[in-house]
């Protein structure tokens, strides 16, 4: 068991089983019964909801489950609510929030979800969380082992849940970017940053494109072609 929401971690691995608008989910085998917890991080660009979608048998017994993520526009916060109320998921769950967004919209949260909201510390949450991910869940991390020529290894080497991960710095991208160093699951201290990050990101997208949307700038990202852009040898060098 792992913390007081007595999450059971053995066999936890990534999934694929992701369900219809989130993302990659943790799959936890053991798990015997429902976590009713809700986390959600609103930030300056994006809303975060982590949530447990418990796994069932055929005959309708329980089955372990998956801790699911999902992500929305934080201007349309909304969005986000009415997920949480369509899959009924703040009838009996305790809703934890960090963020900016857990003041902004504190009082719409609580109105429209009917429950009790927590706001909690976002950079202890952020090492948390990080910290289960590393301890926790299998093949969450790898390093990068350069061979004798300078290629990446291949394949990737996964760190072993056994191997303590500190002191590691985290790198966290959000609207703007913190450095936090981590010495162990309850020390740290943020060592730098920048205000440059998913903001200038999607303010950049927005003024060459006239996207407003997240996820539809990640998919304009993957279908175009950086050389289109980046100046390469070739384009210094006439022809």
């Amino acid at each position: 068991m792992s913390g007081e929401a007595a999450v059971d971690t053995r066999g936890a691995r990534s999934s694929s089983e992701a369900r219809t608008g989130e993302e990659l989910s943790i799959r936890l085998p053991h798990q015997s019964f429902p976590v009713e917890r809700i986390g959600l991080d609103i930030g300056g660009t994006l809303c975060k909801l982590v949530h447990f979608v418990p796994g069932e048998k055929q005959d309708g017994s329980h089955d372990g489950g998956l801790i699911a993520f999902a992500k929305f526009s934080t201007e349309k916060v909304e969005e986000c609510i009415s997920f949480i109320k369509g899959k009924g998921l703040s009838s009996k769950a305790r809703i934890f929030v960090s963020g900016g967004g857990a003041f902004k919209f504190y009082s719409l949260l609580e109105r429209e979800l009917g429950v009790p909201i927590h706001r909690v510390d976002e950079m202890a949450s952020l090492v948390g969380g990080l910290n289960f991910l590393l301890l926790r869940v299998h093949r969450e991390s790898y390093r990068f082992d350069l061979e004798s020529d300078g290629q990446l290894q291949d394949p990737l080497v996964y760190a072993d849940l056994d191997d303590k991960p500190f002191p590691y710095l985290l790198v966290n991208i959000g609207t703007g970017v913190s450095i936090i160093k981590v010495n162990s699951c309850t020390s740290y201290e943020r060592v730098s940053g920048s205000s440059l990050g998913g903001g200038t990101f999607m303010g950049l997208c927005e003024l060459l494109t006239g996207e407003t949307d997240f996820n539809k700038m990640i998919e304009l990202g993957e279908r175009g072609d950086s050389r289109n852009v980046d100046m390469l040898v070739c384009s210094t060098v006439k022809k």
